[in-house]
């Protein structure tokens, strides 16, 4: 179950050399991820995708993805039995319109299998959010 912005963590994965790091970083704390983004996903618990984020008048002005110089970004709530359990949020810095009809297809194939494995493990109270950058 989705407590509140206050209880959710920002998880970082990286794979290196024969190894997985993750790191859990409080979103509140967490200034690698527009967090306007994932709290209006939060709200709506419905997907953002911003195919081209310069031409976007709402987010277009938020200090990350001006910094960071955004250029698609997806932001994909993980819904279980109706509650929000997770979001995954996807960035790309190469190409505008990276995230396609197909490429959302699957992803939302995936987030069925987290939200039913983690279901299946009970670790439901724990809420996360999942950055990829490309």
């Amino acid at each position: 179950m989705w407590r509140s912005s206050v209880n959710v963590h920002v998880n970082f994965i990286w794979k290196l050399v024969g190894q997985t790091i993750i790191q859990s970083t409080p979103l509140s704390q967490c200034d690698r991820i527009p967090q306007a983004l994932i709290h209006c996903v939060e709200r709506s618990k419905s997907l953002l995708l911003l195919s081209d984020v310069a031409q976007n008048s709402e987010f277009k002005f938020d200090p990350y993805i001006k910094a960071n110089k955004s250029l698609s970004i997806l932001v994909f709530p993980i819904i279980h039995k109706s509650e929000l359990i997770g979001i995954l949020y996807l960035e790309n810095n190469l190409m505008r319109d990276a995230f396609t009809t197909d490429r959302l297809e699957v992803l939302g194939v995936l987030a069925a299998q987290a939200a039913i494995k983690s279901s299946l493990h009970n670790i439901t109270d724990d809420c996360f959010v999942l950055r990829l950058r490309m």
